[in-house]
């Protein structure tokens, strides 16, 4: 296996990884009433599967810097 396809599939374990806990967490929030925090999630949870069909980039073009303000 290439470093190449190392990192794709660890890209994909780790997007999965997250889709899995968006949604649990969606439906905990959507189970207790908090509405406003379920759409937040949601939406996280959205973002992930985009990212993974590549329909939306993985980054959003910010540089190091920004990212650690």
């Amino acid at each position: 296996m290439s470093k190449h396809e190392r990192i794709t599939t660890g890209r994909s374990d780790t997007l999965d990884y997250l889709q899995s806990m968006l949604l649990q967490m969606r439906t905990l929030a959507d189970s207790e009433g908090y509405d406003m925090v379920a759409y937040f999630i949601g939406m996280a949870y959205t973002e992930t599967v985009d990212i993974s069909r590549g329909t939306r980039p993985s980054s959003t073009g910010r540089n190091s810097i920004d990212r650690k303000n």
